[in-house]
């Protein structure tokens, strides 16, 4: 990237921003969080939920925002704990990390799904996980995107998914 992008949503050390920075990815979902024109929120059982268009895409962002009762290092162990993924998904049937990561922060992976019913195949995912750790300012992200990996061929058995974003982003203390 050519420009340092410094995020509205959350205020960063001149460090983590740097850290950001260095994965476009993570950058494209702040701006995605920074941007105006939310629609919301509306109050469902103590969770904050707000959606806005993506201009040019059929994509919707969704934001959640709630209050959970539990210590930021915990939550960190439990999201970045491969063998805890299907304790958060009940149609996940694998999760299978890639030996070659690309750095400390960033996992390639392939997601395995089986069918949500029948007569739908079932699909995997190739995608690139990147945690960053902003312990200064209590922020911790997490963001999955599709990628494309000679190491992690499709299978035959699946259909080839594409993820265009997701993420993780826990704020201590908003």
């Amino acid at each position: 990237m050519s420009e340092s992008y410094t995020p509205e949503c959350i205020k960063l050390t001149e460090t983590e921003v740097a850290t950001l920075n260095k994965y476009p990815w993570c950058v494209r979902l702040f701006q995605s969080i920074d941007e105006k024109d939310w629609k919301g929120p509306t109050d469902k059982n103590g969770v904050q939920f707000e959606e806005k268009s993506v201009p040019y895409s059929p994509t919707k962002l969704i934001r959640l925002t709630l209050d959970i009762n539990c210590e930021l290092d915990k939550l960190k162990a439990f999201i970045t704990d491969f063998s805890n993924f299907s304790k958060l998904d009940d149609l996940l049937l694998a999760v299978e990390p890639n030996a070659s990561d690309v750095d400390e922060a960033t996992f390639i992976l392939r997601l395995s799904y089986k069918s949500p019913m029948p007569l739908v195949s079932k699909r995997d995912f190739c995608c690139m996980m990147t945690n960053l750790d902003f312990a200064e300012s209590n922020t911790f992200c997490q963001v999955f995107e599709s990628t494309e990996s000679e190491k992690v061929p499709e299978n035959k058995d699946f259909v080839r998914g594409k993820i265009i974003r997701y993420a993780w982003y826990v704020v201590v203390g908003l």
